[in-house]
């Protein structure tokens, strides 16, 4: 819940760790979105991402792999999907 995976996922996509007063910082295509059911645990993950220096790498929502399915959709196209990784604890994620 403290945005780990996402951080770990990004990094593997080849993300820099920068900083929004390092020069070479930019905005890049964000290429992790990541969702959390707590609100709190957005916020937390969304902290420490940007501290990492990621934030630019990695877009934090609040709902369930539903709305993240729905999101993704309307926001990317339907072919817009590389990896899918879901890492809920037990079996929150089975009826989805």
């Amino acid at each position: 819940y403290v945005g780990y995976s996402a951080a770990v996922l990004a990094l593997a996509r080849g993300a820099r760790c920068l900083v929004p007063n390092d020069p070479e910082w930019e905005l890049p295509p964000i290429r992790v979105v990541s969702f959390e059911l707590d609100p709190v645990n957005a916020v937390i993950a969304r902290t420490l991402l940007s501290l990492a220096g990621l934030a630019a790498d990695v877009q934090v929502c609040v709902g369930s792999s539903t709305d993240a399915a729905h999101f993704v959709r309307e926001q990317f196209g339907e072919a817009s999907v590389a990896m899918l990784f879901m890492d809920h604890r037990g079996g929150i994620f089975h009826e989805d």
